[in-house]
C-alpha cells in the first residue's frame, strides 16, 4: 500500500486541521522571513523548521535536513487555497514536494519570522504562544541523543 494505516489516519487528521485553518481564514498569512542577510516575504500556509528530516509522525517535509550540519532546514509552503495545499500535502509524506512551485526550501543557522499580526507558533507539535516576531535558531551539539546504531553517524 502507498500509505500505512497509521499514515492514513495521520493524513486524514492533518487534512481536517488544515481545512479548518483555511476555512477560518487563519491561513494563508503574510509573513517575512529574515535569514543570513536575506529576506523572503510571501503569503504562507505553512512554515516548518527542522533539523532531523521528519515532521509530524513521519512526513518528509525537510528531506535533506541533518542534525549534523549546524543548519535548520525551512520548508515554506505558499499555497493560497486548500485545494492547492492538498496537492502539496499529498506529496510531502515521501519528500516529493520540494520542487513544486509553491514550496521553497531554505537552509540557515537562524531565521527571524515577522508578522503584522500575532500568529500561533508551535514547537514540537505544541502551541507555545502567539507572536508577531520570533527567532528560531539551531545550537549545534547542544543535545546528546541516544540513537539506534543502525541510524548512527560516525
Amino acid at each position: 500500500p502507498l500509505l500505512s494505516r497509521s499514515e492514513k489516519i495521520n493524513f486524514i487528521a492533518g487534512l481536517l486541521g488544515i481545512h479548518h485553518s483555511y476555512s477560518s481564514k487563519e491561513v494563508p498569512i503574510p509573513l517575512r522571513l529574515e535569514y543570513e542577510g536575506k529576506t523572503f516575504t510571501d503569503i504562507f500556509s505553512l512554515v516548518v523548521f527542522n533539523n532531523a528530516g521528519l515532521y509530524a509522525n513521519g512526513k518528509r517535509l525537510c528531506p535533506d535536513a541533518s542534525p549534523y550540519d549546524g543548519l535548520l532546514d525551512c520548508c515554506c509552503i505558499t499555497s493560497e487555497t486548500f485545494s492547492r495545499f492538498l496537492e502539496v500535502y499529498k506529496s510531502y509524506f515521501r519528500g516529493q514536494h520540494i520542487n513544486q512551485k509553491d514550496v521553497k526550501m531554505i537552509k540557515a543557522p537562524e531565521f527571524k519570522i515577522l508578522s503584522a499580526k500575532e500568529v500561533k507558533i508551535q514547537a514540537d507539535g505544541e502551541i507555545i504562544g502567539d507572536y508577531r516576531a520570533i527567532t528560531v535558531s539551531v545550537r549545534p551539539k547542544a543535545l546528546s541523543v541516544i540513537v539506534n546504531p543502525q541510524y548512527a553517524r560516525n
